[in-house]
């Protein structure tokens, strides 16, 4: 019975690869070029076997990449990562694997963003896909997506200091009430409906649908502050 499994599961994965492109990218990119520049933003990971065992950063990366590639909120993308075997190999998850939650994506995603090296990495990602032939020279599509995170339960004092960019008192003294706590989110109205948290500003290539560039704002930010910051080429079409 359980080499029936593995063999189901290896045809399984043979179907993925042939009708997934996430599948081809996956093994097109050396993710290892990443590593020096997430350890810089994320700090060194803990191996010493004491304490919470840090995820991978590479595959807390690539999952961020899912993420943005398929507009997706962190809720959202961890269920997908639970329910689709394209997204846990794209991540470099085995099928058994634990994959990480919400909490975890919004924090390592804030990280990512309050460094302001996201540019840097996906032009690495997009170098590595030009050397492969995936070339992004037939223009791009702009678009953002709004990433909804857990509603914050603050004082109105609090709000009013976050608003106005200052950290409340108190919470410095404790850092693991700050970890907590999320200064970085806005409220935004779209379609009649209220959201919380950030948004995704993606430049997708229009032939390959591979993206060209990424930027995180809050949610309140409008779509065209941020559009000369993604576009990679003067041919692109604002689709926010």
């Amino acid at each position: 019975m359980g080499k029936r499994h593995l063999l189901e599961e290896d045809q399984q994965y043979r179907a993925l690869n042939e009708f997934s492109n996430l599948q081809s990218i996956g093994e097109l990119v050396d993710w290892d070029l990443f590593t020096p520049v997430l350890e810089d933003v994320f700090g060194p990971p803990n191996t010493s076997g004491r304490g919470r065992r840090s995820w991978d950063y590479l595959v807390i990366f690539r999952c961020l990449l899912l993420g943005v590639m398929n507009g997706l909120s962190d809720e959202q993308l961890q269920f997908m990562l639970l329910d689709r075997t394209s997204f846990k190999k794209f991540a470099g998850l085995d099928t058994l694997d634990h994959v990480p939650d919400q909490k975890t994506l919004w924090k390592y995603r804030n990280l990512l963003s309050e460094s302001g090296r996201i540019e840097e990495l996906v032009g690495v990602f997009r170098e590595q896909l030009a050397a492969h032939g995936y070339r992004l020279q037939t223009g791009t599509l702009v678009d953002s997506t709004v990433v909804q995170v857990p509603r914050q339960r603050n004082t109105r004092e609090d709000n009013a200091m976050i608003k106005g960019g200052s950290v409340p008192s108190g919470w410095k003294d404790d850092p693991s009430k700050l970890r907590q706590k999320d200064t970085d989110a806005r409220w935004m109205r779209k379609n009649g409906v209220n959201h919380y948290g950030y948004k995704n500003h993606v430049s997708v290539d229009r032939e390959t649908k591979l993206i060209a560039n990424w930027d995180v704002t809050p949610a309140n930010v409008h779509d065209s502050r941020v559009f000369e910051t993604v576009k990679v080429f003067k041919n692109c079409l604002l689709m926010a």
